[in-house]
């Protein structure tokens, strides 16, 4: 669980959200995600999957280890700070 969390804390921040951000949009509290990204909250496949979706990675990039490649789906862009 705690790689998984990391890799979406990773995937999360190249995509330019915030954890209250990507929250809304796969309908979790901000504390579930925080939980999820600690490694701490067990993850069901309808999540994972939306998670996937809402990152624009495909379900198996959740898996790999962090700090490996990225391959993004084409899609919305990657934010920009201002």
């Amino acid at each position: 669980m705690h790689r998984f969390g990391l890799r979406v804390r990773e995937l999360r921040a190249l995509s330019g959200l915030s954890q209250e951000e990507l929250a809304e949009l796969v309908e979790l509290s901000p504390r579930q995600m925080q939980r999820i990204e600690a490694g701490l909250a067990n993850v069901g496949l309808q999540k994972i999957a939306e998670l996937a979706h809402e990152l624009r990675v495909p379900e198996s990039e959740l898996f790999r280890s962090p700090s490996t490649k990225v391959t993004r789906r084409p899609g919305r862009p990657v934010r920009q700070k201002e």
